[in-house]
C-alpha cells in the first residue's frame, strides 16, 4: 500500500517542487541553526524523534534529525512512509495518535522500527515551492495538544524565515553569476588574446582547462601559440598567420594543441585580429575531444553493426513504412527462403510475408515507430517462400524521426518454440507426476508432512487430515506444534531450533493430537531437501504411531520398577508409597491409593495415598482416608469382590462410585483397580485416577493383575522371611542352650570358685570377730573381698543367663575384643581339661561393630569348643588355639579361629556349614549353619581354610559403622599394630585367690 501512495504522489511532489529549488545546496549555517532546532524540539515535547524533511523528487530524504536517544531517523535517508507524503500533497498539517489503528498507517516502515505516532507540518520556499516537512515522532501514543502543535508551526515559521532570506541572497548570486558567465566564456569555449609572437597574454579556464594548465603558467609567460602546437601542424599556423595579416581573421579550422602532461587536444579554433596592425588578437577554441570520441564511437557502431549483419547471427534487413525490403542480411533470406535475387527484384515485401493474423500487430508496431522512433520487440510469423511458417522476434528502430526507412531485426525462434512446446509437455508430465505422487502419498496409511524452511506446513496428506481432523486450509501454514502435546512443546521448539540451525535430520517421539482430543505417541522423522546450493528449501517428516510400544514400555517400565521396589524393600509398609509413585509416573496418572482388607471389619480402610505435585485433591484425599468400602461398594469394593481388575473411563457418572461428585470437582475422571492376591485370597487394593477420560486399556489390566500378584507374592514371601527367622532364632537358642550343656563343669567351676572364695572369708571375719578387742579393719577388709566375690559369681550366671534366655535380636554398638575375652573366660574349664594352649593377638582401639553381642559371641564360642574337641582326638603334637581380630582395609572386622587339630578334608570345607552335615560321631550338624546364619544377618561372611603346617582356620567379617565414630579422632585406632600375643592361662585359679 505505501508502495503505491508514494508512486501515485510522486509526479505531484516533482510538480510542487517544480525548477532547480530541490538542488540548492543549504549553507551550512544555516544547517546547524536547524540542528539546534529539532533537538530543542525533542527535548520539549519529549519525544525520541524530530526532523526536517526535504523533498528530492521522486523521494523524500531526512534533511535534519534530532541526535535524541532512540530516533531512527538518520540524516540522507530516504522516507517511503505515507505520513510526510500526506503533508506534502495536502499542504496541511497532519496529526496520527497511533499508527496501529488505522491500516493507511499501519503499514508505515516507522511503525516496524517503534515510531507508532506521527506530527507533521510543511515548509514552503518563498515563491510557495514546496521545500519539505518539520515532524515529530514518538513510540507511544501520543495526542500531541494544541500547544505542541503551535510550537511546531511556530518552528515551521523560523524556518521558513531562513528560506526566505536565503532564497533573496541566492537570487541576486544567481543575477551575477550569469552576467560574469556570459561575459568572461559563457562556458562552452577558450578564449585568448594572443600576440605576433606567438605568446598567450590572456586566457580563460575553459582554455586553460582543455590543456591542463592553471593560471600560474599562463601568468609566467609559459604559454605560446608556438609551443603548444606539434610540429605537423606548425605549416599550417603559418598559412593562418598570412591570412591574418591579409585579412585580419581566420575561419575555424582544425588543429592539435599540446596539454600540459604531453597528451593532444583536438581543437577548432578561430582568430581575428585586433586594429589596424593587428599586432594581437583574439581566439575562440573548442574542445572537439568529445565530438572527435563520438564520431570515433560512431565508426566503431558502424563497424559493430556492419560486423553483426555480415555475421548473419540474426536477419537483419532495412525497410520502408510501405512494406518493401529495401537490404537485407543472409540469415534474414535464409530465414524466409527467398535468395538475393528475389531481393534484387523488388519481389521481397514483409507486408507480403505476414500472415493475416498478425498483420494487427503489425499496425501496432508501425505506430509505435511513428510516435517513438523505435518499436519493442514482438512475436510474430513469416511466410517462408515455400508457404510454411517461421516464428520470429521483431523489433525495428527509424534511422531518425519522421523518416520513412528503418531497420528490422529478426530473430527466429523456431528452436525456442520447439523448446517451449517440450517444456509445456514436460511441464504437463510433471503435474501427472505431482498429482500421482500427491494421490500415492494420501494413500499411505501413516501421516506425511512437509515444511518450508522457516518450518511451517505446506502439504499435509490425507491420514494426516483424517488423523488430526484438520482441513488443508486449517492446516497449511501452521507451525509443528499446532498439534503437538502442551508438555511437548518445550521439547520440541528447541530441536526444532537446532534442526535449523544445522539442517540435520532427526528423529524425536511426540505425542500428537487426534480429531477427537485424544493425544496418541508418534515416532516421528524429519529430513531436509536442498537446492543445488546446498540450501535448505524444505523439510519432510513421517509419523509412525508407536502408541502401543509406548504403551508396552510403560507396563514392562511399571513392572520391573515395582520388582525393584520390592527387592529392596524390607516390608509392605517401606514399599507402598514408593510403588504408588512409581506406577503414577510411569503410567501417566495422577493419583493413587492403596486400600488393606480390615479382617476384623471386613471393610477396605486407605493406607496409603499419592499424587502428583501438580496437582492438589485435598477433599478427595480426606474423604478416601475416612471412607471404608465393603465387598461390592465402589471401585475398591467391586475389586475386592471379583478379584479382578476393573477400569472406568470416567467416575463422575459411575453410579457405584460414592466419590464420584468430589472427584468431579477436583478434576478427576478416568480410573482403575486391580486386587493385590496371595492365592486367592485378596490382601487389598490399587487404586489409580486420571484427570484425563480414558478409554479402557486391557494390556493394562493384564500388566496391573501381573502386579497384583507381584506385590502378594512379596507379601507371602515376607510372612516366609519372618517365620524363617523365628525358626533361626530358636535353633540359636537351642544351639546356645546347648553349648551351655557342654560347658557345665567349667560353669560349676566358675560358680563354685567365688563361693568357696566367700566363705573363707567369711569365717576370717568371725575370727576378727572373737577377739577382744574385736579387729574391725580386718572385719571390714574380709566383708569387701565376700561381695567382690558374690559380684564375680553373679556377672557369671548373668553371662549364662543371657546366653540361654530367648530374647529378640539386639542392635547396640561394642566392643569385639572384650566380648571375646569374655568367651574364652567362659570357656576355661573345658581348655583347661584338653590341655589346650590358648593364644589371643586382638588388634588395638579397634572400631566398635554393630550387631546382637550375644550372637556374635554365640559364633566365637561355637569356634572355639569346635577347635578344643578337635584336638581333643589327636595324641602327639601340641594343642594350641590362637584367636585374632584385625582390622581390613574397608575397615570390616576379620576374627579368625587357628586350631592344631587333625583339619578338614579339602573337599569338605564348603559343605561344613550346610544344615545337618556333620563329621562328628554324635553332633546333629546345625551349629556351623546357625554360626553362618548369624554372620550374614551382621553382613558379614564365615568361611573355613586349612592351617598350617595342620589344624584349620575358621574366619568370620562383620562390618563396622566407621561414618558414626570419622567425627570422633578419640574413638579411632591410633596405629595399625596389633597386640602382641597374649597367652591364655589354662589351669584353675587357686581356691584361696582373693581371700584373707
Amino acid at each position: 500500500m505505501t508502495g503505491s501512495i508514494h508512486r501515485g504522489m510522486a509526479s505531484e511532489l516533482q510538480d510542487r517542487s517544480s525548477s532547480a529549488a530541490h538542488s540548492i545546496a543549504v549553507p551550512p549555517e544555516i544547517v546547524r541553526k536547524w540542528q539546534e532546532f529539532v533537538d530543542l524540539l525533542a527535548e520539549i515535547m519529549h519525544v525520541p524523534s524530530a526532523s526536517i524533511m526535504r523533498v528530492e523528487p521522486p523521494h523524500i530524504k531526512v534533511f535534519v534529525s534530532s541526535t535524541s536517544k532512540g530516533n531512527p531517523c538518520e540524516p540522507g535517508a530516504l522516507d517511503a512512509g505515507p505520513y510526510c507524503e500526506t503533508v506534502m500533497k495536502t499542504g496541511q498539517p497532519l496529526l496520527v495518535p497511533d499508527a496501529r489503528e488505522n491500516e493507511a498507517w499501519k503499514v508505515n516502515p516507522h511503525v516496524r522500527q517503534g515510531m507508532i505516532s506521527y506530527l507533521g507540518v510543511p515548509i514552503a520556499w518563498p515563491d510557495g515551492r514546496l521545500f519539505g516537512t518539520i515532524c515529530v515522532r514518538d513510540n507511544k501514543r501520543n495526542e500531541y495538544s494544541a500547544a505542541y502543535l503551535k510550537l511546531v508551526l511556530h518552528f515551521r515559521d523560523m524556518l521558513q524565515a531562513d528560506l526566505k532570506s536565503f532564497a533573496t541572497l541566492q537570487g541576486q548570486l544567481e543575477q551575477h553569476e550569469v552576467k560574469i558567465r556570459r561575459l568572461m566564456d559563457a562556458n562552452i569555449i577558450g578564449i585568448i588574446i594572443w600576440d605576433a609572437e606567438g605568446r598567450i597574454l590572456e586566457a580563460n579556464d575553459a582554455f586553460l582547462r582543455m590543456g591542463g594548465f592553471n593560471r600560474e603558467d599562463l601568468i609566467s609567460g609559459r604559454l605560446t601559440r608556438t609551443d603548444l602546437t606539434p610540429p605537423e601542424w606548425r605549416e599550417r599556423d603559418a598559412r593562418t598567420d598570412t591570412e591574418l595579416k591579409m585579412n585580419g581573421a581566420v575561419q575555424p579550422f582544425e588543429k592539435e594543441y599540446f596539454r600540459k602532461d604531453g597528451g593532444r587536444v583536438p581543437v577548432l579554433i578561430g582568430l581575428a585580429a585586433f586594429g589596424d596592425q593587428r599586432n594581437e588578437g583574439v581566439a575562440f577554441v573548442l574542445d572537439l575531444t568529445e565530438r572527435k570520441r563520438a564520431e570515433e564511437a560512431l565508426r566503431e557502431r558502424e563497424a559493430k553493426i556492419r560486423r553483426l549483419v555480415d555475421a548473419n547471427i540474426i536477419g537483419i534487413f532495412i525497410t520502408g513504412l510501405e512494406g518493401r525490403v529495401l537490404e537485407a542480411n543472409d540469415a534474414f533470406l535464409r530465414l524466409v527462403g527467398h535468395d538475393r535475387e528475389d531481393l534484387v527484384s523488388g519481389r521481397v515485401r514483409w507486408t507480403d510475408l505476414t500472415p493475416p493474423e498478425w498483420r494487427e500487430h503489425d499496425k501496432r508496431a508501425l505506430r509505435e515507430l511513428y510516435f517513438n522512433t523505435v518499436a519493442q520487440p514482438y512475436e510474430k510469423e513469416f511466410f517462408r517462400i515455400d508457404g510454411s511458417r517461421v516464428p520470429v522476434l521483431i523489433g525495428g528502430a527509424l534511422f531518425e524521426k519522421g523518416d520513412d526507412e528503418g531497420v528490422a531485426f529478426v530473430l527466429d525462434l523456431t528452436e525456442r518454440k520447439r523448446g517451449e512446446d517440450a517444456l509445456r509437455e514436460r511441464e504437463a508430465q510433471l503435474a501427472e507426476a505431482r498429482r500421482e505422487l500427491r494421490q500415492m502419498i494420501d494413500t499411505i496409511p501413516i501421516p506425511v508432512a512437509s515444511y518450508s524452511a522457516d518450518a511451517r506446513r505446506d502439504f499435509v496428506n490425507a491420514a494426516w487430515k483424517k488423523y488430526t481432523g484438520l482441513s488443508d486450509e486449517a492446516a497449511l501454514g501452521t507451525e509443528w506444534s499446532v498439534v503437538a502435546h502442551p508438555d511437548d512443546v518445550t521439547t520440541g521448539e528447541k530441536m526444532w531450533r537446532d534442526a535449523l540451525a544445522t539442517g540435520e535430520p532427526w528423529h524425536t517421539e511426540e505425542r500428537v493430537r487426534r480429531a477427537d482430543g485424544q493425544y496418541r505417541w508418534f515416532a516421528i522423522d524429519r529430513v531436509t531437501a536442498r537446492n543445488e546450493n546446498g540450501k535448505i528449501i524444505k523439510w519432510y517428516g513421517t509419523a509412525y504411531d508407536i502408541e502401543d510400544r509406548k504403551r508396552a514400555e510403560e507396563r514392562l517400565r511399571v513392572q520391573h520398577t515395582v520388582a525393584q521396589i520390592l527387592t529392596e524393600a524390607a516390608t509392605i509398609e517401606e514399599a507402598t508409597p514408593r510403588i504408588l509413585w512409581a506406577m503414577g509416573e510411569c503410567l501417566g496418572w495422577d493419583v493413587g491409593a492403596l486400600w488393606r482388607v480390615d479382617r476384623e471389619a471386613e471393610a477396605l480402610r486407605c493406607v496409603e495415598l499419592w499424587h502428583k505435585a501438580t496437582i492438589e485433591v485435598p477433599e478427595f484425599e480426606r474423604v478416601s482416608r475416612e471412607f471404608t468400602f465393603l465387598p461390592g461398594l465402589g471401585l475398591p469394593g467391586r475389586v475386592w469382590s471379583s478379584l479382578q481388575p476393573e477400569y472406568v473411563p470416567d467416575v463422575v457418572p459411575d453410579e457405584n462410585f460414592p466419590r464420584g461428585p468430589i472427584a468431579e470437582r477436583e478434576g478427576l475422571h478416568a480410573a482403575f483397580g486391580f486386587p493385590i492376591l496371595l492365592g486367592g485370597e485378596a490382601l487389598g487394593v490399587i487404586e489409580f485416577f486420571s484427570c484425563e477420560i480414558r478409554q479402557p486399556d486391557q494390556e493394562l489390566l493384564n500388566a496391573l493383575a501381573t502386579i497384583g500378584s507381584q506385590i502378594g507374592q512379596f507379601i507371602e514371601r515376607k510372612r516366609a522371611e519372618e517365620a524363617l527367622r523365628k525358626v533361626q532364632m530358636q535353633l540359636a537358642h537351642a544351639n546356645r542352650v546347648d553349648t551351655m550343656g557342654q560347658l557345665t563343669a567349667s560353669i560349676a567351676h566358675e560358680v563354685k570358685q567365688p563361693i568357696a572364695t566367700a566363705r573363707n572369708n567369711a569365717r576370717a571375719a568371725l575370727n576378727f570377730l572373737d577377739k577382744q578387742p574385736p579387729e574391725l579393719d580386718e572385719v571390714r577388709e574380709a566383708l569387701g573381698c565376700i561381695v567382690g566375690d558374690a559380684d564375680r559369681a553373679g556377672g557369671i550366671i548373668d553371662r549364662i543367663r543371657d546366653h540361654i534366655k530367648k530374647a529378640p535380636p539386639r542392635n547396640d554398638c561394642f566392643d569385639l575384643n572384650r566380648a571375646i575375652d569374655e568367651v574364652i573366660e567362659l570357656a576355661q574349664s573345658a581348655i583347661a581339661e584338653t590341655g589346650v594352649s590358648v593364644k589371643t593377638r586382638l588388634r588395638e582401639r579397634m572400631y566398635p561393630i554393630q550387631g546382637d553381642r550375644i550372637q556374635v559371641q554365640q559364633v566365637v564360642l561355637n569356634l572355639i569348643l569346635n577347635a578344643i574337641e578337635a584336638m581333643g582326638s589327636i595324641e602327639a603334637g601340641a594343642r594350641e588355639l590362637l584367636i585374632s581380630t584385625e582390622q581390613s582395609r574397608t575397615n570390616d572386622i576379620i576374627v579368625a579361629v587357628h586350631d592344631t587339630g587333625p583339619g578338614i578334608d579339602p573337599e569338605c570345607l564348603d559343605r561344613v556349614f550346610e544344615a545337618f552335615y556333620t563329621t562328628k560321631s554324635g553332633g546333629m550338624g546345625m551349629g556351623l549353619s546357625i554360626c553362618q546364619t548369624i554372620i550374614d544377618a551382621h553382613g558379614g561372611r564365615l568361611w573355613a581354610e586349612a592351617n598350617e603346617p595342620r589344624g584349620t582356620v575358621f574366619q568370620f567379617t562383620v562390618p563396622s559403622p566407621v561414618e558414626e565414630f570419622t567425627n570422633h579422632p578419640q574413638s579411632a585406632p591410633e596405629n595399625g599394630e596389633p597386640h602382641e600375643d597374649r597367652l591364655v592361662a589354662a589351669s584353675r585359679r587357686p581356691a584361696s585367690e582373693g581371700s584373707k
